[in-house]
């Protein structure tokens, strides 16, 4: 796999930091679309999905005083070059994937690498010098879940409904069988595609 974590020291608040994971997985989308021609999604909160399965993960971490944010570590994995039968429980098999695996061979570890990054600093300058209303757009368009029928895990609790938006702060608008519409902020939840 492409295991690597990305400090990053943007001049944003504090509750703008999440928008950091949408940046990354926007980047890694793209990096997959452009390399090897697969149709990658983007899933809420932080993964990116071929085929369905999860092929990455993006996770940040935080450092901040009050209001100010002193910095984010990003950590992206990538599900690169490896046998999910051999590396994953029976369990992870149905819901996860590694590109070797859809491609029927392995891919060049250091260009994946390089074309990532790339890609994350475009995204990184775009979002800093245009705001998130972009990206979230983009992020939009790769998201195949908005629209379906999704359950929404938090705690011990379980939300079925469709999902119809991601909003500006990042959150999860999903209108519930019984018709109300509820907001989940990413972090606290994991969304299952039906």
């Amino acid at each position: 796999g492409l295991y690597f974590s990305i400090i990053l020291k943007p001049k944003i608040k504090v509750s703008d930091a999440v928008k950091l994971v949408f940046v990354a997985s926007l980047a890694v989308a793209e990096t997959i679309r452009d390399l090897y021609g697969l149709n990658a999604e983007t899933k809420w909160p932080n993964d990116v999905l071929v085929d369905g399965k999860k092929v990455c993960g993006i996770l940040a971490e935080m450092s901040s005083m009050g209001e100010h944010l002193k910095f984010v570590v990003l950590g992206v994995g990538v599900n690169a070059n490896f046998n999910v039968r051999e590396k994953f429980p029976k369990k992870l098999q149905k819901t996860a994937t590694s590109l070797q695996e859809v491609l029927d061979r392995k891919v060049d570890g250091e260009k994946l690498f390089k074309k990532l990054l790339e890609k994350l600093e475009n995204f990184y300058a775009c979002f800093l010098q245009s705001g998130f209303v972009q990206i979230l757009e983009e992020w939009k368009e790769l998201a195949s879940f908005l629209g379906r029928q999704v359950v929404v895990l938090s705690g011990n609790q379980k939300w079925t409904g469709t999902a119809l938006n991601v909003e500006k702060d990042g959150s999860l608008i999903l209108k519930l069988e019984d018709g109300t519409v509820k907001r989940f902020l990413s972090g606290d939840v994991t969304l299952r595609v039906e």
